[in-house]
């Protein structure tokens, strides 16, 4: 396997973006980013890695899973989780509970308001200050 940010991808517990909706037609999953305001669409490989991105396992528990469901030794499926959760995790869809600070190890909500570490700060409604760009003045 890979390595994202210095981590070994294999020791990684991804978890989802709790601002990210999803809605699976078919076999494909759309992901709205609502902080970034994107759409990834995952294939159906892709939609069963992101399924299993619960913060419960790490990503060599996701291989063994998804290997024993779909009957196929590990290693021809290692690599394609591999890169499928370092994409998520580049684009800010999973964060790892075990490897980032301040992150809860369990699944659930955040206990506060403020956004997980390396994840966009919320965004504050009301007037743009004067001199930060276009706006009321």
């Amino acid at each position: 396997m890979t390595e994202t940010g210095g981590t070994d991808i294999a020791t990684v517990v991804p978890l989802r973006r709790p601002r990210a909706s999803t809605v699976t037609v078919d076999d494909k999953t759309m992901i709205y980013d609502e902080v970034g305001h994107a759409v990834l669409v995952l294939n159906a490989s892709a939609s069963a890695v992101w399924a299993r991105c619960d913060g419960a396992r790490t990503v060599t528990g996701i291989v063994e899973d998804l290997a024993a469901e779909i009957e196929l030794d590990p290693d021809e499926v290692a690599d394609d989780v591999a890169l499928t959760v370092a994409k998520l995790l580049d684009v800010g869809l999973l964060s790892d509970v075990e490897h980032a600070a301040g992150v809860r190890s369990t699944p659930g909500p955040s206990p506060s308001p403020s956004a997980p570490p390396g994840w966009p700060a919320p965004r504050r409604s009301g007037r743009a200050r004067s001199g930060s760009g276009p706006g009321p003045r």
